[in-house]
């Protein structure tokens, strides 16, 4: 596979879809619809939520938990593009900051540090997309040329812009601000437990728990 095509498919796919998750079907009081407000966004996404709620009514662990490991190999991957799909001592910590990120975050949402529910769910499927992510980087790995295409200390410098672009992600995502002036109050008051299904809510229905 070519590093265009890994990008298209391991890098900007699973981030495309984990986002769409977010906006579509997560509650608007979240960081991310402050910002889509503020750019004049929000009305047009609430309609699209509007459409798109009614006729699918996904089960809460794609809302809840498929999103975050979408990111996190998203992440993984991009890191490992960034190192030519090299893995070595000095860039492992790197590569693997996007599965550190989650469990602590997870962690503190357990301990009531940040806003959000902790979920086994959610370790879970970190599981299963580090464990993808380890079968593609081997393969890669076994695969790689032997010429770095770049300096190391340019993609130190890359690793870590995309680390600091990956936290006000994962702040954006997990944050929840004040209600928003386009939205109904009762969307953001009230809340679904992870591990209910939500084939049940009304169309206009967002729900609460954050991550």
């Amino acid at each position: 596979m070519s590093k265009k095509a890994f990008l298209s498919l391991a890098v900007i796919l699973p981030m495309c879809i984990a986002t769409a998750i977010y906006i579509l079907f997560r509650n608007a009081d979240l960081v991310v619809f402050s910002l889509l407000e503020k750019i004049n966004l929000l009305p047009l996404i609430l309609e699209w939520r509007d459409f798109i709620n009614s006729f699918i009514h996904p089960y809460s662990w794609i809302v809840f938990s498929l999103p975050g490991s979408l990111w996190m190999l998203s992440s993984m991957n991009l890191l490992l593009l960034i190192w030519n799909f090299n893995l070595q001592k000095q860039n492992v910590i790197w590569i693997f900051s996007p599965v550190v990120f989650a469990v602590i975050l997870e962690m503190f949402q357990a301990i009531h540090w940040t806003d959000g529910t902790f979920d086994l769910m959610d370790l879970l499927f970190y599981g299963f997309a580090t464990l993808l992510f380890l079968a593609v980087a081997v393969r890669s790995f076994l695969r790689q040329d032997d010429k770095p295409v770049k300096k190391r200390n340019v993609m130190h410098l890359q690793s870590f812009t995309y680390t600091i672009c990956l936290l006000s992600v994962v702040y954006c995502s997990d944050k929840i601000t004040a209600p928003l002036s386009h939205t109904n109050p009762s969307d953001i008051s009230t809340e679904v437990p992870h591990t209910a299904s939500i084939h049940s809510l009304s169309p206009n229905y967002h729900p609460s728990s954050t991550h």
